[in-house]
């Protein structure tokens, strides 16, 4: 009977250990080359606008951002 009550103690500690623990992640980063906005326009962002800045496909977050990227350009 010990054993058992002792077995399902630690099986309880084990399972509450491994929802305790987070499992890190990491955020990836795709390399696409381009020459215009228009080259960027299938590329995804998770948030904000896809552009290209300095020949690479770039997510941008802000609309100030992304006014001053387009006078820079000009």
């Amino acid at each position: 009977m010990a054993s058992k009550i002792t077995f399902f103690f630690l099986s309880a500690l084990v399972i509450a250990y491994a929802l305790m623990v987070s499992i890190p992640t990491a955020e990836a980063q795709i390399f696409l080359p381009c020459k215009t906005n228009k080259d960027c326009e299938y590329f995804h962002c998770s948030s904000g606008t896809p552009l290209c800045i300095m020949r690479q496909c770039t997510c941008t977050i802000s609309s100030t951002h992304q006014a001053k990227l387009e006078n820079y350009r000009q």
